[in-house]
């Protein structure tokens, strides 16, 4: 009893004077007083100081004025270049190809031309006339691409041979465009022409395609039956220089080769391009 008197006294006594002796803390290890530890009885708590108070509000103020000053970068400072970038987003061009020329023998008769594009596509196909001897003589092209996106990185049709590549200047004409609104979805919002096609120049040649066509039957007749590799020839007006035939066979499908789209019809092109008679080769030109 006279133990427990003396050492709550010594307990007040330090307490007063803001010491801790080390036979409370003993004491306190031990848990005499029964306290309950789970419900933070018996802790000594220590009041935070004021540094921690004043670093506290100097953090809380220097985030507050990096947050403003990036605000205001944006708005402010870098608003124009933000606002640009935001136009892009929403507003995206498009090609609006041009109609490639045409090409006509002397009489007028279409030689190459486009049709109307199919429901969903936008590039305008290019079609040959069908009756042989025509393929070296107007060539063929190749067609805008576009990547997996949908974003045209080539916008151009490109003549590959013959005429197509001779006067690929005249034939091509000016794509114009077209702006289009989408909204955060990609959804087209609204559209606006802002630049028409210039369309391409048409040509008319001095060949007259009936004479061409009877000329490409002849030659092929007499290689098949003479066992020839191919030939060629030319019709010309002795008076005028005017050329009103030029042909060679074997010929290769021009309309196939600018419109393959079936592995098929690639396979063709395919074998065409293999072929040891050379199907490529423009004999009326080359000699």
């Amino acid at each position: 009893m006279n133990l427990f008197r003396r050492t709550s006294t010594r307990r007040a006594r330090a307490a007063a004077s803001h010491e801790i002796s080390p036979e409370d803390v003993f004491l306190d290890s031990q848990n005499i007083s029964k306290l309950n530890i789970n419900q933070m009885e018996g802790q000594l708590e220590r009041p935070l100081g004021k540094h921690i108070f004043y670093i506290s509000i100097i953090g809380v103020i220097v985030l507050f004025g990096a947050f403003s000053y990036r605000l205001f970068s944006m708005q402010i400072i870098e608003g124009a270049s933000y606002a640009e970038k935001a136009d892009k987003n929403h507003l995206k061009s498009t090609p609006i190809f041009a109609l490639r020329g045409t090409i006509a023998d002397r009489n007028g008769k279409l030689l190459a031309w486009n049709t109307s594009s199919i429901e969903g596509e936008e590039i305008p196909k290019r079609t040959y006339i069908q009756d042989g001897g025509f393929s070296h003589l107007l060539g063929y092209v190749s067609y805008p691409k576009k990547d997996s996106s949908g974003i045209f990185w080539h916008e151009e049709y490109i003549g590959k041979d013959g005429l197509e590549k001779q006067y690929q200047t005249r034939l091509q004409g000016v794509a114009g465009e077209r702006v289009i609104a989408v909204n955060a979805h990609q959804k087209i919002e609204a559209e606006n022409v802002t630049i028409d096609p210039t369309h391409g120049e048409n040509i008319k040649l001095t060949i007259d395609a009936d004479v061409q066509a009877k000329l490409y039957e002849r030659i092929k007749t007499l290689a098949q039956d003479y066992h020839y590799t191919g030939g060629a020839g030319v019709i010309m007006n002795i008076h005028t220089g005017e050329i009103l035939a030029i042909t060679s066979y074997p010929q290769y499908d021009n309309n196939l080769i600018t419109n393959a789209q079936t592995k098929d019809e690639q396979e063709v092109v395919s074998r065409d391009l293999q072929d040891t008679r050379h199907k490529f080769l423009n004999r009326a030109v080359s000699g």
